[in-house]
């Protein structure tokens, strides 16, 4: 088996199976993984990996699960069949699951309640962003947006706006670049 190392946790490779032990699982990212495809393997089979089998009050905490097929496609440029297939399996992600079935997962926890809270915590120590007025003009968008998501946060418990939102960043004049979280029509904004 080759064995490869990143962030939260190490990775185990055979020919059939991944075998996946945390480093880090103080934010329960063990259960989250085990949550996620299990929920996948029931209702978008064959979109992610298999779960086969977990420890989660293993110390570390190990999560195995099946090898998908394919290979890895970084360092060349995608071609437009490959950018298709993952747009699409994108959208059966996060179409897959039935909403009252998602809305019974206990949220992460960074989701959009810490998010903000970190956010904020990181601005309010107001770093010296110099005199680049693209700089400035982009930090000005993007705490008008982190306000505007703020106030979505009731109607919002897990990390991804409500189906009726969505945000477009957007270039306008020169460099300059505009973020917009854009409410549709109807939408209740608290």
């Amino acid at each position: 088996m080759a064995v490869g190392q990143s962030t939260t946790h190490d990775l185990e490779f055979g020919d059939e199976v991944v075998i996946k032990r945390y480093r880090s699982w103080d934010r329960r990212e063990p259960q989250r993984e085990w949550t996620a495809l299990t929920l996948l393997a029931e209702h978008a089979p064959g979109l992610a990996p298999a779960p086969i089998r977990a420890d989660l009050n293993a110390s570390p905490p190990t999560v195995v699960m099946s090898r998908l097929p394919g290979h890895v496609l970084r360092g060349a440029p995608a071609t437009v069949a490959q950018t298709d297939a993952v747009a699409a399996a994108f959208t059966r992600l996060h179409q897959a699951i039935p909403g009252p079935v998602l809305g019974a997962v206990e949220p992460a926890a960074w989701g959009p309640a810490a998010a903000v809270a970190k956010v904020r915590t990181w601005a309010d120590k107001r770093p010296d962003l110099g005199q680049d007025a693209d700089v400035r003009h982009g930090d000005m968008c993007c705490s008008t947006q982190l306000d505007f998501v703020r106030r979505l946060l009731p109607w919002s418990r897990h990390s991804t706006l409500p189906n009726n939102c969505r945000s477009t960043p957007r270039m306008s004049s020169g460099r300059s670049l505009t973020c917009s979280v854009v409410p549709t029509p109807g939408m209740p904004v608290g």
